[in-house]
């Protein structure tokens, strides 16, 4: 089955080595299958991660079919932020201490992507609180 996600958003504090590292594997599974990556701007991205488009954090959600979230709940939080007006499905890959939101864990996170990929996945509608 061929994925609906032709081009995906990687979001995480790319700085931090113990992110980029698994955003550079997930790059790097997703390139093999024939999918696009894009990161939001970051004042600093690993030179490993420079071929990788970037757009502003307001302006990823409308470039990409999915975006990944790959940190902890805060990071997954700062994505949702951005992706709410848009519909833009987010997927939460713990990096994190507690996981709350993120659920899928570094171990699984490429099985989890193929899954996805490969339509196996349902989506859930979440709400956002405003104050």
């Amino acid at each position: 089955m061929k994925s609906e996600f032709k081009k995906i958003g990687l979001w995480g504090c790319l700085a931090e080595t113990r992110v980029a590292k698994p955003v550079l594997t997930i790059a790097s599974h997703l390139r093999d299958q024939g999918i696009e990556v894009a990161c939001p701007s970051q004042d600093q991205i690993p030179k490993k991660l420079k071929d990788i488009p970037t757009y502003g954090e307001d302006d990823l959600p409308l470039k990409v079919d999915l975006i990944m979230a790959i940190g902890g709940d805060g990071t997954l939080l700062r994505a949702a932020r951005s992706v709410a007006k848009q519909g833009v499905p987010l997927l939460g890959i713990n990096l994190g201490r507690l996981g709350f939101l993120t659920d899928v864990s570094p171990e699984k996170m490429l099985d989890t992507i193929d899954a996805i990929l490969s339509g196996n996945f349902v989506a859930e509608d979440r709400l956002m609180l405003e104050a």
